[in-house]
């Protein structure tokens, strides 16, 4: 039980820090496409702000996705085993894996647009905000790479690890099914000896009783003889006188 807990705790852990990192970078980039588009005044950077948008309400509905799955109680040695909880695990996975792709395009995308940006009529100012940005940007990317590069080896032995667990928790299951089994054949293999075993119990009877009855026949069969035998011999004594 605590292998299992240690290690439901870690894949819940990375998944929390992953989806704390993509909501700093979206909120930053959020930030940095606002104060552009406030600034420039031509509606370069509504469509970021629309993606970026859309990003956060992403993060928002996983993060109350991974709140539920840790609350949930249920998550035992067998329910490990059931598709259901194995495959809410997985779709976390796969869900930050897409969100980890989207953050990245949506700042590929703000960066394009910083850029197609500084090719347009813009005052000196508004270029030097523009550089400032793309700074940032920079700044983002390269943290993001990073931690993307560290995080994916982590979900990935984490998921390792929810096979191998699933895979002996299977193992035990399987054994311990043997073992109920076996018990109600031994049950049934002990009925049976049973009942092949009161038949020659009754046959040992009834060839007692056999025994007896002819023992009996024959004990009549003698005194008879003894009588007759008796009568010829007092008749030939009677004879003899």
């Amino acid at each position: 039980m605590n292998k299992q807990n240690d290690t439901l705790k870690e894949v819940n852990e990375i998944y929390a820090d992953s989806l704390n990192f993509m909501e700093n970078s979206v909120n930053e980039q959020l930030k940095i496409s606002k104060e552009l588009n406030e600034i420039l005044k031509n509606g370069a950077f509504k469509g970021n702000i629309d993606e970026i948008t859309d990003l956060k309400d992403e993060i928002k509905g996983l993060r109350e996705e991974l709140t539920k799955l840790n609350e949930k109680n249920d998550i035992t040695l067998g329910s490990l085993l059931k598709d259901s909880a194995k495959n809410q695990y997985m779709k976390m996975a796969n869900a930050i894996t897409n969100l980890s792709d989207k953050t990245v395009n949506s700042l590929t995308n703000l960066y394009v647009s910083m850029k197609n940006s500084l090719s347009e009529k813009i005052t000196t100012a508004e270029k030097s905000i523009i550089e400032a940005k793309i700074k940032v940007v920079k700044s983002l990317s390269d943290s993001m790479a990073a931690f993307l590069k560290t995080q994916t080896k982590k979900l990935e032995n984490c998921i390792k690890k929810l096979e191998t667990l699933s895979n002996d928790i299977e193992k035990d299951e399987q054994k311990a099914e043997t073992t109920k089994e076996e018990k109600p054949k031994e049950k049934t293999r002990a009925k049976k000896v049973e009942k092949k075993t009161a038949p020659k119990m009754k046959s040992s009877t009834t060839k007692k009783k056999s025994v007896i009855k002819e023992l009996d026949k024959n004990k009549k069969k003698v005194a008879k003889e003894v009588k007759t035998k008796a009568k010829t011999i007092k008749k030939d004594k009677q004879m003899e006188m």
